[in-house]
This record gives structure tokens, sequence and C-alpha cells, in this order.
């Protein structure tokens, strides 16, 4: 569009990939039907110095493994919530690339970091909380330093209020769709696309009808 500015500049508002489809309808003058979450960043475009939400998240849920994690980012912290911490977060389908295998392999040598081996520690925290300012590969969890509380508290209460919102819950671990691949070898447990569909989150709140995005 016209008037949107010749030079490139850095905008530093959070967006969400729910805020795509409302952004190219509203660039082609559309309106969003209401059952579009996101908001259009149009805006952003033309005055990068404007915030669209002071809120986004994301979730993993079973991908070939049994999963459960929320996340919610806010100003410089990422806060990560982990309903299943005994499992293994690798994502085991990657055995097919020779890098899974690598990490199998250089794992039983002794020859990963520590950073190397998160991928494959179990069990794993049940909360996360990482500046992602002064540590932008999350490596240093500071969930537990007494000077982060208030912000752990307020990440909290809003991943909270978004699961509530948005009528998320979390299956028992041996209801859920069971794993397709080992989280550990990589070795296929199951023929064809999927195991049998288990318990889903929010299946219980009837989430699938809920249109509210949570706090934005």
């Amino acid at each position: 569009p016209k008037g949107l500015g010749k030079k490139p500049q850095v905008c530093k508002s959070l967006v969400s990939t729910i805020d795509i489809a409302p952004t190219i309808l509203d660039l082609a003058g559309l309106q969003s039907p209401q059952t579009i979450q996101g908001k259009s960043f149009k805006a952003l475009l033309k005055n990068p110095q404007k915030t669209l939400c002071e809120y986004v998240f994301a979730e993993r849920s079973w991908h070939t493994q049994r999963a459960h994690e929320r996340m919610v980012r806010w100003n410089n912290w990422v806060y990560i919530r982990n309903s299943y911490p005994e499992l293994v977060q690798l994502l085991a389908v990657q055995s097919i690339f020779p890098a899974f295998k690598d990490v199998i392999e250089m794992n039983k040598k002794g020859q990963l970091s520590k950073a190397q081996k998160d991928v494959l520690l179990a069990p794993r925290p049940v909360e996360q909380l990482y500046n992602v300012v002064n540590d932008p590969d999350q490596l240093l969890n500071v969930v537990n330093k007494t000077e982060h509380k208030e912000t752990l508290n307020h990440l909290r209460k809003v991943m909270d209020e978004w699961q509530e919102r948005t009528g998320d819950s979390v299956p028992p671990p041996d209801k859920v769709t069971p794993d397709r691949h080992d989280p550990v070898t990589g070795e296929r447990l199951y023929e064809g696309w999927r195991p049998p569909t288990g318990a889903l989150p929010g299946e219980d709140k009837n989430a699938v009808s809920i249109n509210d995005p949570g706090p934005r």
C-alpha cells in the first residue's frame, strides 16, 4: 500500500501467527469475520513505534509424541508451562533426519554440551522463565530466582487466564494419543499416519467452539 514508508525500520511490538490472516484482509480492504481471533498489524507497517498487543501465546500438543506445553511472551520475558514434565521433549519424528541420529550417537559418546543435552532431559522443569534479551538462547531458567518472583506470578496469572478463556485443559497422559515414535531412540511404534486418537486438550470444555483468543 502507498505511504507505508520507504526505508526499513525495526518494530518491537509483539505479533502472533493468528494476526496474519486479519492483516492480509485489512490490506486488501476487507473486514475480518468474527471467527478470526487475531488483530491486524497494518498500523505497525505505517508506524513501527506502535504496539499491537502485550502478550502472545504458543502451544505444543501431540505431534508424533505426547506433549502438553504452553508458552506466553510478555515484554522481554518468556514463561513456559509443561504439564507432562516426565516426558522427553525431543521430537522423535526427526529420527528420519541425520541430525537426530547424530544427537543420539553423540549423547552415547558423551560428546554433547549441557545445552545440547537439554532436548533429551527427563524429567523436565514444570515451569521455565527466561529473559530473552539477556538470554536469547533460553539457556538460563530463572524461574526460582527470588528477584523475578513478581514477573513469574504475573505470567502465571496470565497463563491461567488464557487457559480458562480458551478452554484449554490437560488430559491424563495415559488417555492422550500414544507416541508414534519412541522419544529417545526414534523407533517407530505405530505404522500409518498416527496411532488411534486419544483425548484432546480442551475436549472436555468443547474448546473448538470457543473463539476467545485470551488476553492480548
